[in-house]
């Protein structure tokens, strides 16, 4: 193998990462939360040397992606959020080297499994055509002892929250600051009023949107719907003569997108619906520094989007960039129709 994507729990991972090395391949580990809180998840408990192994497979690794800044207590959505990054950075990669991508899973078909663990993302993988090698444990130990189900804790439900993946789109209108008093209705006639009109007619569907001053927040279920829509809205603001209807002629729009767990209810405040959360905020940054007229995305986006089979997209490496309020650095895609 050119290089390998996984994660690495104690057991088939870590053994994973202590053998594609020996056969002269890069590993790239994607861990779901900070090091230290996956070592007490999903190391530590078995004892023996998988601790220092878990060290050891860090060190080697030629990238370690830590998908969520922190651990939420009983969600299967920050597992379920690390394997489609994994399998979209190795998509990502395949296409890269021009190579092929294959996946390796190891099973106990006498398990069941849940949302988050080896046979759901399995099931991902058959769903996206990728070959897949499966190491059936049941056989190896040729019908003799037991086995443990390799899935993370049930979901606990945590204020009438939901703890679920979801896309997430920030727009921002170039210029709107600078609006005089006359203009602001042509703004919310002209500008918003064709939102609204794209709103009715799209294909690609988002389960909430708001508005507030010069922005937009939109969430979608589906990462390619997302960046789909993130297109249609882009070209909207790019290609209306926004001068003939009394705006400046500098008006454009700045997109961005980002995909995480979220956590969704309804907000006590208001009554309406709430998707919130820290990736919310990671999406949030990226807008500011997304250039008049492109759509800008993560490199968890593009991944999740390229685990979703979002072919059609052309996802464009831009490097890693300083993100706004000094939230640090991120690694970004520039998002075009392929």
């Amino acid at each position: 193998p050119a290089a390998a994507y996984g994660s690495a729990a104690c057991g088939a991972d870590l053994l994973w990462l202590e053998l594609v090395p020996q056969a002269g391949g890069e590993t790239h580990v994607v861990l779901p939360f900070p090091v230290a809180d996956f070592r007490r998840e999903s190391v530590a408990f078995a004892g023996g040397d998988w601790a220092a192994r878990l060290e050891a497979a860090l060190a080697a690794a030629t990238t370690v992606t830590v998908a969520s800044d922190h651990f939420a207590s009983g969600s299967t959505a920050t597992f379920e959020y690390a394997n489609l990054l994994l399998t979209g950075m190795g998509r990502l990669r395949a296409q890269a080297l021009g190579s092929r991508l294959e996946a390796i899973a190891v099973l106990d078909p006498g398990v069941a499994g849940a949302a988050g663990g080896a046979a759901s993302v399995r099931a991902h993988w058959a769903s996206l055509g990728i070959v897949a090698h499966e190491i059936d444990l049941a056989r190896l130990r040729g019908g003799a002892g037991t086995a443990v189900a390799d899935t993370p804790p049930p979901a606990a439900p945590a204020a009438g929250l939901r703890h679920e993946m979801r896309s997430l789109l920030f727009a921002d209108a170039v210029g709107y600051s600078r609006l005089t008093e006359d203009q602001i209705p042509r703004y919310v006639e002209r500008f918003l009023g064709a939102v609204a009109q794209l709103n009715r007619r799209t294909a690609h569907r988002f389960e909430h949107v708001e508005t507030a001053g010069d922005g937009l927040y939109l969430v979608f279920a589906h990462a390619p719907d997302a960046a789909r829509y993130a297109l249609e809205l882009n070209e909207l603001a790019s290609e209306r003569d926004w001068v003939s209807m009394g705006l400046p002629a500098e008006f454009d729009l700045r997109i961005a997108l980002h995909a995480g767990p979220v956590y969704c209810g309804r907000d006590p405040v208001t009554g309406g619906a709430l998707f919130t959360g820290p990736h919310t905020s990671r999406a949030a940054r990226i807008e500011p520094i997304t250039p008049p007229g492109q759509v800008y995305a993560s490199a968890a986006f593009a991944a999740v989007a390229a685990a979703s089979g979002a072919d059609d997209l052309n996802l464009r490496y831009v490097g890693r960039l300083p993100l706004a309020k000094g939230a640090g650095q991120l690694a970004l895609y520039h998002v075009e129709r392929a």
